[in-house]
């Protein structure tokens, strides 16, 4: 809810109800899965103070109420709303009764390393001060918008987001906004297992050549640690899952730093949401990062012309100084 009407639309699937607001002033998303949903009544609109708008009609005297089980309600003011209510109450009794996605658990608290490992570490009181700060900030946003799934996407999530996520909050976070949550609710639960029974192909020789290379001095990743086990297996199911891309370099290092966060399923979900949204990174031809690297190379040129000029005259290229950025 957000105590303003929003103009915009209901999407509906067989296992997810969701808002798409239409308007430029503030750019609201959510998705709830039915099985998250815990009622859907009719509603009066002085019931609320908070409802959600559809369509140039105004305000209706009759509202659409949806409550989570994150006990968060949303109201909407909705043409044909008997006709819509009956539809999406047959819809979540067929979500309850039949091949409906599984549920995650994405509310919990989680620490800078998995619970395998105890690594101390040692913040600054400034840093730990600014830490707790955000993470009362983030906490307000769950508060009023809900959690896990059904969590409501705004500009206001998207500027927390650009400020910094605190370390409790990362996993939560990163799963809810890059759709790896959805993507993993939507698998069947034996999924990613049954990629890890496919055995050898093409990339697996590289990634095994890569492990080692990855995050070594880290120890969760140290040899004889299961970090590197752990890391092996979310890559060589992900050759499997995506053949087009199979596996690229970086995508270890990437990886790795998601296995300090999130649980290996959830990294493994995460790799394939961060892959759907950049292909062209991860791409045996790296047409991305080639394209990226020659655009960052004319910004230095017209914006750093000094540092361009100096690095052209000892013969040190640009795009192979950037590389590693990209």
């Amino acid at each position: 809810s957000t105590g303003s009407p929003i103009t915009g639309m209901m999407i509906v699937s067989n296992f997810f109800v969701s808002f798409l607001s239409t308007e430029d002033k503030e750019d609201l998303k959510v998705v709830i899965p039915f099985l998250d949903i815990t009622s859907i009544r009719k509603g009066k609109s002085q019931e609320s103070d908070e409802y959600v708008e559809f369509g140039q009609l105004g305000l209706l005297p009759d509202l659409l109420l949806i409550k989570t089980r994150d006990n968060v309600e949303l109201s909407f003011s909705i043409v044909y709303r008997n006709r819509v209510r009956d539809q999406l109450i047959k819809l979540w009794n067929d979500a309850k009764t039949g091949s409906a996605p599984i549920t995650i658990n994405l509310i919990r608290d989680h620490k800078i390393t998995p619970d395998i490992i105890a690594v101390p570490i040692n913040f600054s009181s400034d840093y730990l001060e600014k830490e707790s700060a955000q993470e009362g900030v983030f906490l307000e946003y769950f508060e009023k918008h809900g959690r896990g799934l059904t969590l409501i996407k705004t500009k206001t999530l998207t500027n927390l987001v650009r400020q910094g996520i605190p370390n409790k909050f990362r996993a939560h976070v990163w799963m809810v906004t890059s759709g790896a949550a959805m993507l993993m609710a939507k698998s069947k639960s034996d999924y990613y297992p049954s990629l890890l029974t496919k055995g050898v192909n093409d990339a697996t020789e590289i990634i095994d050549r890569d492990l080692h290379r990855s995050c070594p001095e880290h120890v969760f990743f140290s040899e004889h640690q299961a970090g590197r086990q752990i890391l092996g297996n979310i890559l060589k199911a992900f050759s499997w899952h995506n053949q087009t891309i199979g596996y690229c370099q970086s995508m270890n290092i990437v990886c790795a730093w998601l296995l300090l966060f999130v649980s290996e399923e959830e990294a493994f979900y995460l790799m394939s949401a961060i892959c759907s949204y950049i292909p062209d990174y991860y791409h045996r031809e790296m047409i991305g990062s080639i394209v990226d690297l020659k655009i960052f190379e004319d910004l230095v040129k017209i914006h750093l012309r000094p540092l361009y000029d100096h690095l052209k005259k000892i013969g040190l290229a640009v795009q192979l100084l950037s590389l590693p950025w990209f």
